[in-house]
C-alpha cells in the first residue's frame, strides 16, 4: 500500500491545475492504474445497519484484530472508511450504517450509490444481516435492491451466526431467499458456531474476491 500512495503522489503531483473535476479524475485515474499495477486483489463494500458485525467481519476475514474499531451496537464508522488488507490483497470499504426508524436510512443509501458511482472496480458488495437478532427488515429488502440496480457482484453475509436459534437462522434465510433467490447466502462468524448451523470458512468468503 505505500507503494500505492507513492505512485499516487506522485501522479497528483504532476497534475497542471486545470479545474476540480479535472484534477480529481485523473487522481483517480492514478490510483486505478496503481491498483492494477500492485498486488492488491480488488475491493468489496461492507454494508448493513449499525451493530449488524460488519467491522467484526472484517477483521475476522483479514485475520487482523482492531483493524476495524468495534464497539457492541453502536456505530464506530463516519461515512466510508477504507482497511487495506496486505496481506489477502483485498481493500475493503465499510459504510455507516443505520438504526431502523432513526431517519437516516434514505442517507445511507445515497451514501452507499455515491460510493460504487466513484468506485466502480469494486469487486463485489457484501451485505450484512444479522441472524442473532433476526433483523432482516423490510430497509434490508429495499436497501439490497437498491444496491443491485448498480452492482451484479452482491452477496448477503449472515453475521453473528453463532448466536442464532436454529429457528432464528431458518427464518432469516427464508425471508432473504423468498426475495432474493439469485443471490449467494454465507453465514459467518467469529465465534463458535452450533454444528447444526453451516458456516462458510473464510478461504470460502475470499474466494468471492479471488475466484
Amino acid at each position: 500500500m505505500i507503494g500505492i500512495v507513492a505512485k499516487i503522489a506522485v501522479a497528483a503531483g504532476t497534475l497542471a491545475v486545470t479545474g476540480a473535476a479535472v484534477v480529481a479524475s485523473k487522481i483517480k485515474a492514478a490510483k486505478d492504474k496503481a491498483l492494477l499495477e500492485s498486488d492488491m486483489l480488488g475491493s468489496v463494500l461492507v454494508c448493513g445497519q449499525t451493530g449488524v458485525g460488519k467491522s467484526s467481519l472484517i477483521n475476522y476475514i483479514a485475520g487482523i484484530d482492531g483493524l476495524a474499531k468495534t464497539a457492541s451496537g453502536h456505530s464506530c464508522t463516519i461515512g466510508v472508511r477504507e482497511y487495506p488488507c496486505d496481506n489477502e490483497g483485498i481493500i475493503f470499504y465499510e459504510c455507516e450504517g443505520y438504526y431502523v426508524g432513526d431517519g437516516k436510512l434514505k442517507e445511507f443509501q445515497n451514501r452507499i450509490k455515491v460510493f460504487l458511482k466513484h468506485h466502480p472496480e469494486t469487486e463485489s458488495v457484501w451485505y450484512c444481516v444479522n441472524a442473532g437478532s433476526e433483523r432482516y427488515t423490510d430497509a434490508d429488502k429495499e436497501n439490497i435492491k437498491k444496491i443491485l440496480r448498480q452492482h451484479r457482484e452482491v452477496s448477503i453475509i449472515i453475521t453473528k451466526a453463532d448466536r442464532a436459534t436454529m429457528d432464528s437462522f431458518e427464518k432469516v434465510i427464508y425471508e432473504i431467499n423468498q426475495d432474493f433467490p439469485e443471490l449467494k447466502v454465507y453465514a459467518c462468524s467469529n465465534q463458535k458456531i452450533p454444528p447444526e448451523i453451516c458456516r462458510e470458512s473464510k478461504s470460502e468468503l475470499l474466494k468471492l474476491l479471488k475466484k
